[in-house]
């Protein structure tokens, strides 16, 4: 895909970065998973839970108590298949539901994304390699700023 002297639909454009970095293809991906945990469960889960994090297909889940973390570990394979039929893909292979303190998010901007979050050394530097390979330094800036958004959504 040439970008210079022409001009093409931002999503085409997208898809290519995506298709060419597979690894951002997965780590949207895998935050939409993050994400998709309170869209599929009941309300009152959602505010006893918090999915911390997602490694290796592994989805963890934190609980409010182990009873909570029993009970929901029976329905792993519905909670499953509907992660991984939304996306459209085998991302998530196993949840682990563990008990612990919920920590929710206080402060929000309008997008929903936290801003007193900070990301770590080693996942700038993630970002920054994938989005050094994106010749125009526009896109290159908006692609840094969306990782970092959805890196700080997944903490």
């Amino acid at each position: 895909m040439e970008l210079r002297g022409e001009f093409w639909k931002v999503g085409d454009v997208l898809k290519e970065i995506l298709d060419r970095n597979r690894n951002v293809g997965t780590l949207i991906k895998q935050n939409r998973a993050l994400q998709l945990w309170g869209e599929i469960v009941k309300p009152g889960i959602a505010k006893a839970t918090e999915p911390i994090s997602i490694r290796g297909g592994k989805l963890f889940i934190k609980t409010e108590s182990p009873i909570l973390a029993n009970e929901l570990s029976l329905q792993e394979e519905n909670f499953k298949n509907r992660i991984n039929r939304i996306i459209g893909e085998q991302i998530v292979k196993k949840i682990v539901f563990k008990s612990g303190k919920i920590i929710k998010a206080k402060k929000e901007n309008k997008n929903n994304i936290c801003i007193n979050r900070k990301l770590s050394k080693k996942t700038l530097e993630k970002i920054k390699e994938a989005s050094e390979k994106i010749g125009d330094p526009e896109l290159r800036v908006l692609m840094e700023r969306f990782l970092k958004q959805v890196a700080k959504r997944s903490l």
